[in-house]
């Protein structure tokens, strides 16, 4: 026999016995049972016969999985006592009171054995024969005596009593419910991992270590008719709520047959379940389809077994039925939940076996009012006795001993749909317990990166591009962590707007294009407050550009009573009006003939036209003749030519008096050569200035004249 030493101890607070600390169990040399890192012993601790598991292994990689079974065995401890704690609080049914969760663990250790050897395990009360309990594999397993297991599966399915096995089922979906409560996934069902007592009519559950806490599982369990079909056909890696909903569905069908449902089919695959759904609802098929299996046709099983799913089946697990394993085949958000398993199955159970026996003292005699019971409901009965006859429609549907029931929770949408239908807050869980939130989150963020690169290898050049990939690929992980977080957030603000939709029983979204819309939203603006051209500065840019000063351009108006509008045109809200020689600042040109200005702290539009750089003078002097004379030349040519010369350079140095004055005294050489001058001038502005087109007109019809120097020089100055 081993010694075990213990040196770490937890408690789950189940049992009193064990609430005070554990130091030594001795370990028989026979043990009960053996797993791939773990082996059962049968032992007696503080005098209650227990199941001791004890991890042990010599394989590095068994050592992982028993160190991470043993981890999950410590955080399911902390999630059954803090909602056992809950539960009481309420008044309702402990955990200690659930048949399905009688073996949990009562309490999880380390210590060493005398071989030197340090273990690790948890212990849970003992399934003993001698009670009535067995394990429901031995009614399926070919392992067990062909005789025996006949005999079994004869008294199960043919001669229990329907009482019995609907408590079966009670236990099993209180247990997950339970489970599911406290976000535990126990990802392993199967009926090696479940027992039964037919005398007691219990169901336990056993094996917790391959699950998983707070909804997130790393196993699949084990292979067969139990595993959902994402498991397998490898579309998920790892259970799930949606793979425990799937086993549920399939034990509850084998409390009923000794074989899985779509036996009828043979070997099923995921292109013979898609043919066999698009042309039949289960479990209808006809035998002369090709998917149906032709060594049945003979055997005649099919139809035997349609007609105990009408007969032996309660109608309500029938509906469950056909809702799980056809919606749910292919779409696993659509099962059947254990929450709402247990609220069909809950009513089909009696009283006395949901509630807890209580122990009556025997110096307390129950006197039964079975008498008074009956008269309440005789007057009750005669009170309504008129209404009952007199509206015989009511009648109609008493026959009827099962209302049946129809889950639909893909039913088109309306923008007024009563709250008892559909609840968006279950459907909010259940879109990102199955996934679809990450997958498009992961769509998402693959998108914004391609984007990323796209704009960066046309702006940069592609090896920057390249160097931006290899980036992008070592912060993945950072990158899921951060999806998973902003999931959290996007769950939460969802959940929030449908508790108050709901609440005020107003508009029902359709939960999916929410999620869209804001994800959408939240993509949007990250991306919107991307610079892609100076996300990298070039090394080789040494200059600092300076941000550009307020620059003071102040104008005059040209004219009394000018609009300044609040907008480029003249429909817009006037506010204010300019008066000859007002000064405003003009901040831009602006399309259509306006220009930007600051009028009183505000910012308004005034037509260009009616703007000028200096202050309006009016000219009253008016020449006594319209095209005067031309200057005759000089007789002294040498003086002429010198005075030509001197205009030419009083021209080019815009000193437009002087050259004008020279001009006219240089006589015939003057009038050619300053026309030409002017003239060449007005045809500089008119490709610089589009806007100054009239003005410059009038300086080449002044140019054509010569005369008038102070009004040439203006414009030349305004149009400048």
């Amino acid at each position: 026999m081993k010694t075990l030493t213990i040196t770490q101890f937890k408690s789950t607070g189940l049992n009193p016995q064990f609430n005070s600390r554990v130091s030594t169990i001795t370990l028989p040399d026979d043990f009960l049972g053996e797993g791939a890192f773990g082996v059962v012993y049968k032992c007696t601790v503080n005098g209650v016969e227990q199941a001791v598991k004890v991890f042990t292994s010599t394989d590095r990689n068994k050592q992982l999985q028993a160190q991470k079974s043993y981890e999950t065995i410590c955080a399911l401890q902390d999630l059954v006592v803090a909602y056992n704690k809950q539960l009481k609080e309420k008044g309702e049914k402990p955990i200690e009171q659930m048949n399905a969760l009688k073996a949990l663990p009562l309490f999880s250790y380390k210590g060493r054995l005398n071989t030197g050897e340090d273990v690790m395990g948890y212990s849970t009360i003992l399934l003993d024969k001698k009670q009535g309990w067995e394990c429901f594999n031995d009614m399926l397993s070919e392992t067990t005596d062909k005789d025996s297991r006949a005999a079994k599966q004869k008294y199960f399915y043919a001669e229990l009593n329907s009482e019995t096995r609907l408590k079966f089922v009670y236990d099993l979906l209180e247990g997950f419910k339970t489970l599911e409560a406290m976000r535990f996934i126990h990802a392993d069902l199967n009926p090696q991992n479940f027992f039964i007592n037919i005398k007691s009519g219990e169901l336990c559950l056993i094996d917790y270590d391959s699950g998983g806490v707070n909804g997130v599982a790393e196993t699949k369990g084990k292979e067969g008719h139990f595993y959902a079909p994402e498991l397998r056909t490898g579309e998920k890696d790892s259970a799930n709520f949606f793979t425990d909903y799937w086993s549920i569905a399939m034990v509850v069908h084998f409390f009923y047959f000794p074989f899985v449902p779509f036996f009828y089919l043979g070997k099923v695959s995921s292109k013979i379940m898609r043919d066999y759904f698009a042309k039949n609802q289960y479990p209808e098929i006809s035998t002369s389809d090709r998917c149906f299996l032709k060594e049945e046709k003979n055997i005649c099983r099919y139809k035997e077994y349609i007609k105990n799913l009408s007969e032996k089946v309660p109608p309500e697990i029938v509906e469950l039925f056909k809702h799980s394993f056809q919606k749910g085949y292919f779409n696993p958000g659509a099962r059947i939940t254990s929450r709402q398993w247990f609220q069909k199955i809950s009513p089909l159970v009696t009283k006395q076996y949901k509630t807890p026996p209580v122990k009556i003292p025997k110096t307390v005699v129950v006197k039964p009012k079975r008498k008074k019971l009956n008269e309440r409901i005789k007057a009750l009965f005669n009170k309504f006795k008129f209404e009952l006859k007199s509206k015989p429609k009511l009648q109609k549907n008493k026959s009827k001993k099962y209302k049946p029931y129809v889950y639909k929770p893909k039913k088109s949408w309306s923008l007024f749909t009563p709250l008892y239908k559909y609840r968006v807050s279950r459907a909010i869980d259940d879109f990102f317990d199955s996934g679809k939130a990450e997958t498009l989150v992961r769509i998402l963020f693959f998108a914004i990166f391609a984007i990323f690169l796209i704009a960066i290898w046309a702006t940069k050049g592609f090896w920057i591009a390249l160097l931006c990939l290899f980036i992008g690929v070592f912060l993945a992980i950072f990158l899921v962590i951060v999806s998973k977080i902003g999931l959290k957030i996007i769950r939460f603000v969802t959940l929030a707007i449908s508790y108050v939709i709901e609440w005020f029983c107003l508009i029902r979204l359709p939960y999916e294009i929410a999620v869209v819309v804001i994800a959408g939203l939240i993509t949007y603006f990250i991306s919107s407050g991307i610079d892609f051209g100076n996300i990298f500065q070039s090394n080789n840019q040494t200059e600092q550009i300076e941000a550009p000063q307020p620059v003071e351009n102040y104008f005059y108006c040209n004219d009394n009573n000018i609009n300044v509008r609040e907008f480029p045109n003249t429909k817009s809200r006037i506010l204010g009006k300019l008066q000859l020689n007002d000064k405003i600042n003009v901040l831009s040109n602006y399309e259509k003939g306006f220009k930007k200005v600051e009028y009183k702290g505000e910012v308004g539009y005034v037509y260009a036209k009616f703007l000028q750089n200096t202050p309006f003078v009016e000219n009253n002097s008016k020449s006594t003749t319209q095209n005067p004379a031309p200057k005759q030349p000089t007789d002294n040519a040498a003086e002429e030519k010198q005075n030509l010369s001197k205009a030419k350079t009083a021209f080019q140095n815009s000193n437009y008096d002087s050259a004008f004055k020279y001009y006219s005294q240089a006589g015939s050489y003057g009038k050619t050569d300053g026309y030409n001058a002017f003239n060449d001038k007005a045809k500089q502005l008119i490709g610089i200035l589009g806007e100054c087109d009239d003005k410059v007109k009038e300086l080449l019809r002044y140019a054509q004249q010569l005369n008038n120097t102070q009004e040439i020089r203006n414009l030349i100055n305004n149009c400048n």
